[in-house]
């Protein structure tokens, strides 16, 4: 086998031991090698951690990670991102879970001239709402302030994501999205990859961390506030809080302003989302 860059995975993980064992089996079934594993577990009582001991044991690339007391995903990530030993790291969510050439798929089409590089299902969605960033695979700053084009996991250098402290542990949600506008605001645009290589499982029946609404509202505010010498960084997230349902005084001008493609794509659908629930919550 050719001489190939180790790439770190951090798995953070909390009480779901059936599909930790599902994503812990799609990285052992990734293509690429050489990886490492490493598994934080935020006081799991589910047996999770001695299911992470035992896969320890029974392979080497597979690392169960320690930390003190139950503090949330970004800490679970950061305990993981603060020792990783590969070129390249990336993520994977305990509910979620790779296809087979995942890894090996994006560090072919890395390159460092980029903060980053995320796989994207080119979907009609994105052709229309998206149209630049569809065409020239590239996801700047700018372009991600007024929509989270690149969603939860990206394929990065090691010291990049260490460089930025990693993850925000004071956000109790949007933590992967303010972390891509900090990458994407040192380390320059973000690469689109389309590859439908990760699978986001929103359909089994837990809770996620991006259904708390008012948890991102308060996200949002407080990247308004981060923002704020950024006019047009400031008024979007601004917009994204008052479109959530917070009661901003925000000029007309400032919406119209802030409404492009990314927003006005999440306003039609947020409001075709509440029309069809409150047509069904009737039947």
């Amino acid at each position: 086998m050719e001489n190939r860059p180790l790439v770190s995975i951090y798995l953070p993980t909390f009480n779901r031991l059936a599909l930790l064992k599902r994503a812990v089996h799609s990285v052992l079934d990734q293509t690429y090698r050489p990886i490492e594993l490493l598994i934080v577990d935020d006081g799991s009582t589910d047996g999770s951690i001695e299911y992470i001991e035992s896969m320890a044991k029974k392979y080497h690339y597979i690392k169960k990670i320690s930390k003190d007391g139950s503090r949330g995903a970004p800490s679970s990530r950061n305990a993981a991102i603060s020792i990783a030993r590969g070129k390249y790291i990336t993520g994977l969510d305990d509910d979620d879970y790779f296809k087979k050439n995942h890894i090996e798929k994006l560090v072919a089409e890395y390159e460092e001239s980029y903060s980053c590089i995320f796989a994207k299902r080119l979907s009609w969605g994105g052709v229309v709402f998206a149209p630049r960033c569809i065409i020239t695979r590239k996801v700047f700053f700018h372009q991600l302030v007024f929509s989270n084009i690149i969603g939860n996991q990206v394929l990065t250098e090691t010291y990049k994501l260490q460089s930025i402290n990693g993850f925000d542990e004071s956000f109790d949600s949007c933590q992967d999205y303010e972390t891509w506008l900090r990458m994407t605001q040192k380390y320059g645009p973000a690469k689109v990859a389309f590859l439908n290589t990760y699978v986001a499982d929103k359909n089994h029946g837990n809770e996620r961390i991006s259904n708390k609404i008012e948890a991102k509202k308060k996200c949002y505010l407080k990247l308004a506030d981060r923002y704020k010498r950024i006019d047009y960084a400031e008024n979007a997230f601004l917009l994204k809080a008052s479109l959530l349902g917070e009661d901003l005084d925000i000029p007309l001008s400032v919406k119209i302003n802030c409404m492009n493609w990314g927003a006005i794509y999440s306003f039609v659908k947020k409001c075709i989302q509440n029309r069809l629930k409150q047509k069904f919550s009737n039947v």
